[in-house]
């Protein structure tokens, strides 16, 4: 081998050797770098952990003030004289929940057979409260030409309004009523306006449009309109339809006058008919 190339791959060795070096050194920087960003991001859910954790405890603190607001309402209640309107919390406004609309009760049947109305009375921090007083719904058409035409009309009385109450796992608590039609709806379009009344007589009204799926109500059968009467079996007092009288068209010819009977002979039980004259000879001229 030639001294020139000998010392080429003498070269070439070296500097592979050092490439080889510093891929070893590298290698702990690399890896405490991966360390270092999986380590910041722990970091970062735990400070995300700890600030969820606050607002429970906040949370928390907020439903144990609650929870001793409505145990002094409740003794405050207990205490009134008879007769006394109940305190109830403040209610600033009303509201028609998302989901009022028409529902379908019968899937079998096409349509909305029914309309059901969330009515949220909200308070000064607009949170939906459950108070007493009675609720009247009115549901209005609104037709082509933007008129509206009244349709039906509800009431419903503080204790059965008591009974409507539904507090979701999602969504804001509300009354939740499902109002059957007292009159089938012609067109798509609804306006609904409830109005509810406090017992101090605070009147409280909220209005929504919405759109349904018109019903297509059942039509009476013929059999239903006009119903059968099957023929009973004449019994002893059923009466009996008459015969008609088999008469001649034409009255019999009166008895001629100028006739003359002529006695039966004797020994004969025949009779001529009466009124018919015997028949005659012609007589010679």
């Amino acid at each position: 081998m030639k001294p020139a190339t000998a010392h080429v791959w003498s070269r070439l060795a070296h500097s592979g050797l050092v490439l080889v070096w510093a891929f070893v050194i590298a290698m702990p920087f690399g890896c405490r770098s991966n360390t270092e960003l999986i380590e910041a991001e722990l970091r970062a859910k735990e400070r995300q952990l700890e600030e969820m954790r606050a607002l429970l405890d906040c949370r928390n603190c907020q439903i144990q003030a609650l929870e001793m607001d409505i145990a002094r309402l409740r003794r405050q209640q207990m205490q009134l004289p008879s007769g006394a309107a109940p305190l109830c919390p403040a209610v600033q406004s009303l509201a028609l929940g998302r989901l009022t609309g028409g529902v379908d009760l019968d899937p079998k049947r096409p349509g909305d057979e029914a309309l059901q109305i969330l009515v949220e009375p909200l308070d000064c921090d607009g949170q939906s409260v459950k108070v007493p007083g009675t609720l009247q719904v009115q549901a209005l058409e609104i037709t082509p030409q933007g008129i509206k035409v009244p349709l039906s009309t509800w009431q419903i009385s503080s204790r059965d309004l008591r009974q409507k109450w539904d507090d979701p796992i999602f969504g804001q608590p509300a009354y939740r009523i499902t109002l059957p039609w007292k009159a089938w709806p012609m067109t798509r379009r609804l306006r609904v306006v409830a109005r509810f009344i406090t017992p101090d007589e605070q009147v409280f009204e909220a209005e929504k449009d919405v759109e349904i799926e018109l019903p297509k109500p059942e039509l009476p059968t013929v059999s239903e309109v006009v119903p059968p009467h099957p023929a009973s079996p004449p019994g002893p007092h059923t009466p009996q339809p008459k015969l008609p009288d088999h008469r001649p068209l034409m009255p019999p010819p009166p008895p001629d006058s100028g006739s003359k009977l002529i006695p039966p002979k004797k020994g004969s039980t025949s009779h001529p008919p009466v009124g018919l004259r015997p028949p005659t000879r012609g007589r010679k001229r």
